[in-house]
């Protein structure tokens, strides 16, 4: 590896830790969570320059990590709720499936887009797929394993690891992403950690579809299902993170 970074590096690890802090930001708070906001994110983010570095509302949640975890908790639930909320679902196929039989497809499509990567969500986290952090955490993985490619494999392995993200993208996050993220902002009181994360979200996405010249397939601003089920109740317990643990998980596979 080069000591120094080419800029194509440094953008996708950027990326990469702009799709991880918003995962973390939106998944209900807990001490390990806000370490790694506060500890390590936060300061890699605010060192770094660029335009996918700061996305509307990112500066302003940075700057709000250290808040007490009461706080975090208290706000966190007024806009989620502990199971699902109305106002801000956080689940994909609230958005975009009318029954149950959508949802499973829908979920599945999903869950395909992990396994071709070598990913399963499941263990501790018992999420479902289409959970927003857990996509999140997907792109983030996807935008990280890009930065390897290009330092270690060549451009076309970094283009396939870019290519993934425009698809994931046009298929599912860039679709109902945007909207989450104005809901949440809107939801939020001001001058709270979460509107400054659901402004973030949704300026976030779009300038990615941008960046990546994505299209979403569709593009929704209403939920359809008021509760997205099936619902295994664990959305908000401190006990289980829903990111994906990519920690055992090597960037390139086979």
């Amino acid at each position: 590896m080069s000591a120094v970074q080419s800029p194509e590096w440094q953008s996708a690890l950027a990326r990469s830790l702009v799709y991880s802090f918003l995962s973390r930001a939106i998944a209900y708070p807990n001490p390990e969570h806000q370490a790694v906001l506060k500890d390590r994110i936060a300061p890699a983010l605010s060192g770094m320059d660029g335009e996918s570095s700061v996305p509307a509302g990112l500066r302003e949640a940075l700057l709000m990590v250290d808040r007490p975890l009461d706080t975090m908790r208290e706000e966190h639930s007024a806009v989620f709720t502990m199971t699902v909320s109305a106002d801000c679902p956080d689940y994909e196929t609230a958005y975009n499936c009318r029954d149950v039989f959508q949802q499973a497809h829908a979920m599945a499509d999903v869950a395909g887009f992990y396994r071709a990567q070598g990913l399963e969500v499941g263990g501790r986290q018992h999420e479902r797929p289409d959970h927003i952090t857990t996509e999140l955490e997907f792109m983030s993985f996807l935008a990280l394993k890009e930065a390897y490619a290009i330092e270690n494999l060549g451009p076309e392995k970094s283009a396939m690891a870019r290519e993934a993200q425009a698809l994931f993208l046009r298929e599912h996050l860039g679709c109902w992403g945007p909207s989450l993220g104005r809901r949440i902002e809107a939801h939020a009181g001001d001058q709270t950690f979460y509107a400054a994360v659901g402004r973030a979200l949704a300026g976030w996405l779009a300038d990615e579809c941008s960046r990546l010249g994505v299209e979403p397939t569709q593009v929704v601003d209403e939920p359809l299902l008021a509760w997205p089920g099936p619902d295994d109740g664990s959305c908000g317990a401190e006990a289980d993170c829903p990111v994906i643990n990519f920690d055992d998980i090597p960037l390139e596979r086979g």
